[in-house]
């Protein structure tokens, strides 16, 4: 996703991608495996900066 300029004064970029599996132990609860993304450019007046994140993660749902 771009923002474009506005205001001749803020712009940016943001680029999200995210894969990921999961295994189900009933109709409640699951396991989540996956390899995430993130990167974020932005300009601000006379300011930038970057943010940059990526690597694997896992996690629990449980759903009632």
């Amino acid at each position: 996703m771009k923002v474009p300029r506005v205001l001749d004064r803020f712009e940016g970029e943001m680029l999200n991608v995210d894969a990921f599996a999961s295994l189900f132990f009933g109709r409640h609860v699951a396991i989540e495996a996956g390899y995430r993304t993130f990167d974020v450019t932005y300009i601000v007046d006379d300011d930038s900066g970057r943010l940059k994140e990526n690597g694997f993660y896992v996690g629990a749902n449980v759903r009632f």
